[in-house]
């Protein structure tokens, strides 16, 4: 390849990279990922080591990452024993994965944190005192509040194709 080709794309899996750390995502899997989207064809996972420099060890939890996301598909090259990889294109598909992903797991989290202040509420209210009870009666409404916005949020994901 030409090192001005070569160039050029070391510079666009860079700016990938980048913008996956600016999205709180690993910046080598975005370069991995950037490497496999603009290889017009499969790239094994020693190309990729080799290209971006990095262990084979990073590179194999890394592609794992991506093919949990539907980001990259394992494909097989006739004759050779190796492990290629060719990236979904459809960026728009894997955005939405993610994001339904990170939303859901975020719900979850928030759902057991809320069970927890609810608990405490409940632990608490046998000892309170009468202005301490309306205290707690705005939380328990305030946490009501918030687990229907949860739901809300459950439903939307759902709808999400």
């Amino acid at each position: 390849m030409n090192s001005e080709i070569e160039e050029i794309r070391d510079y666009f899996i860079e700016i990938a990279g980048s913008m996956a750390g600016n999205l709180g995502l690993n910046s080598i899997a975005g370069q991995m990922y950037a490497l496999l989207y603009i290889s017009s064809e499969p790239v094994s996972l020693d190309e990729i080591t080799h290209i971006l420099k990095v262990s084979k060890g990073n590179a194999s939890v890394n592609i794992r990452v991506l093919e949990r996301w539907g980001a990259v598909k394992k494909v097989w090259v006739k004759g050779s024993r190796r492990n290629f990889y060719k990236a979904n294109e459809d960026i728009l598909e894997i955005v939405k994965n993610r994001l339904k992903e990170g939303l859901t797991k975020r719900t979850k989290e928030i759902d057991s944190e809320l069970f927890r202040a609810e608990q405490m509420i409940q632990i608490a209210g046998k000892q309170l005192n009468k202005e301490d009870k309306k205290i707690t009666y705005v939380y328990k409404q305030k946490i009501s509040d918030i687990r229907k916005l949860s739901v809300k949020v459950e439903e939307l994901l759902r709808l999400v194709p």
